[in-house]
């Protein structure tokens, strides 16, 4: 089996529920694509997913799409983990997942907690990533893509996009203190 540009795990698919309630809270959702996404990426390279990630990534070559995936998977399974961790265990994850209709009030402290800490792994990755490295090139276009999957790029909408859809008054409340730490680090990492 292989799998296609298309078969890419796609959060553009909560579009449909903008102005609708959740049936589950966001970080359930999150959850379950995190988790699905995981085996799409797992599975065999095909030519057309090949042709879409050379043409986003022209320096890229198809005989280090195999190190492309690991880089990849290495940066999307430390964010995710970051996602299960702050999740708790499976008795907190159901308390959490209950939350439906006061999803961003009760809720809105782990939403916080996982952009920070996401962009402060980012940011780690970032630092770490060197021009000069034999890998160089496979590195960026991983992190790069894992980031647009996670907060977004010019191409698509990210997990974190969704908040802004999801009555995140918490978050709203919160953003000038968020951004202001955001951009801190942003200049620690350069």
């Amino acid at each position: 089996m292989t799998t296609e540009a298309t078969d890419a795990p796609d959060v553009g698919q909560l579009e449909n529920l903008v102005g609708q309630p959740l049936p589950r809270t966001l970080l359930d959702t999150w959850n379950t694509v995190l988790d699905g996404a995981e085996g799409i990426m797992l599975q065999p390279i095909g030519p057309e997913w090949a042709d879409g990630l050379t043409r986003q990534h022209p320096k890229l070559q198809y005989s280090e799409l195999g190190k492309y995936v690991e880089y990849y998977m290495e940066y999307f399974v430390g964010l995710r983990d970051i996602l299960k961790f702050e999740l708790g265990n499976d008795t907190e994850r159901r308390r959490i997942f209950a939350r439906v209709k006061t999803d961003a009030k009760m809720n809105g402290h782990h939403y916080l907690n996982l952009l920070l800490i996401w962009q402060q792994q980012i940011n780690y990755w970032e630092r770490q990533w060197a021009y000069d490295d034999p890998d160089a090139v496979v590195k960026a276009a991983a992190l790069l893509d894992v980031i647009g999957m996670f907060f977004g790029n010019r191409t698509r909408e990210g997990l974190v996009a969704h908040l802004n859809h999801h009555s995140m008054v918490v978050i709203q409340d919160e953003r000038e203190w968020l951004d202001e730490i955001l951009t801190e680090w942003q200049k620690e990492a350069l």
